[in-house]
């Protein structure tokens, strides 16, 4: 249950906001902006989240903070400590990030908004990420989606350490694949390009995109919906598109991704239980009997030698379908 939010989606005129755009009184406006960021636990990395927003000073700019089950007491830091300017939506329970990222989409379609930005909550982002985001988007034609260059930000603050600097999708395995990550960032990934994956950790979208083909599947509930849906945008004919002049900052030691061999086994179940979903939805028949033969097998390996059955389970539950959230006693 997700409380106070029950709406359809708006008309949108179109799915490409010029960069300047005409408001109702025929003045000239910059377009409308809403960040979309979700909290699970603690909100401490939420609230520098938000600052880093808000302290961009965009000039049409709603942040939507949706909080995604979270205990008492920590949604009642959110309810007191977040600035009055911030919508604060509350889901009584773990949506997923695909189902949580929905309910603040939701809201800022409701509201109007021209562009959604959707940011990790443990992301901040450089002062003028935004104003970049928005001049590169305008009038750009068939723009589905576009992400800025994510650096590694640690305790101490932004490293030279690139995570994504756009990225590829290999239907080979099925699965989405981030450009220079683990580089140091000297500059060689500058150009601004169409892409064929961008993790939606730091997503620019037009909200006519949005409201034309749709949200995120929640059939996932954790990992590869971005995959998802930059395939679903890609069949449809938009571009999924690199601006390295974007920046953010990501503080991905408090991910998973930091290091894969202490990987956990919610992350493996995942993973590896999407990928097969993945494969399941946009492999053709030959590409995908291949890729089962592989991935089962690796699978196998791998749980074998990480003495961990979360990568046999995930892999199992991918051939039978199963989607959402993981379940309890098969």
């Amino acid at each position: 249950m997700v409380l106070g939010l029950e709406m359809e989606f708006p008309e949108v005129q179109d799915a490409n906001t010029q960069r300047a755009v005409t408001g109702r009184d025929g003045a000239n406006r910059y377009p409308s902006i809403a960040a979309v960021t979700l909290n699970f636990g603690s909100p401490d990395d939420t609230f520098e989240c938000v600052r880093s927003l808000q302290a961009s000073q965009y000039p049409d700019l709603r942040v939507i903070v949706v909080d995604n089950g979270s205990s008492a007491e920590n949604r009642d830091r959110l309810r007191r400590n977040l600035p009055n300017a911030v919508t604060f939506i509350q889901s009584e329970t773990n949506l997923g990030f695909a189902g949580g990222n929905n309910v603040g989409m939701r809201r800022a379609l409701q509201d109007g908004a021209d562009y959604v930005l959707l940011i990790n909550n443990d992301a901040t982002i450089k002062r003028d990420a935004l104003e970049v985001l928005a001049d590169a988007a305008g009038g750009m034609e068939k723009l589905g989606i576009l992400g800025g260059k994510i650096v590694v930000a640690d305790e101490k603050g932004p490293t030279a350490e690139i995570w994504s600097a756009g990225g590829w999708y290999s239907p080979w395995r099925a699965s989405g694949y981030m450009r220079g990550q683990g580089e140091a960032d000297r500059g060689q990934y500058e150009k601004a390009e169409d892409t064929s994956f961008i993790p939606a950790c730091f997503w620019f979208v037009p909200a006519g995109v949005l409201c034309s083909t749709g949200l995120l599947a929640e059939d996932f509930f954790l990992y590869a919906e971005d995959l998802d849906y930059t395939l679903r945008l890609r069949r449809a004919g938009y571009r999924i598109r690199y601006e390295p002049r974007a920046i953010c900052y990501h503080k991905v030691s408090r991910s998973h991704w930091r290091n894969r061999k202490r990987a956990s086994p919610l992350l493996n179940y995942y993973t590896n239980r999407n990928r097969m979903l993945i494969a399941r939805k946009w492999l053709p028949p030959p590409k995908r009997a291949l890729f089962y033969v592989y991935f089962t097998a690796s699978r196998l390996i791998s749980a074998v030698l990480h003495r961990d059955l979360s990568y046999f389970n995930g892999l199992w539950d991918g051939m039978r379908g199963r989607t959402g959230p993981v379940r309890s006693g098969g």
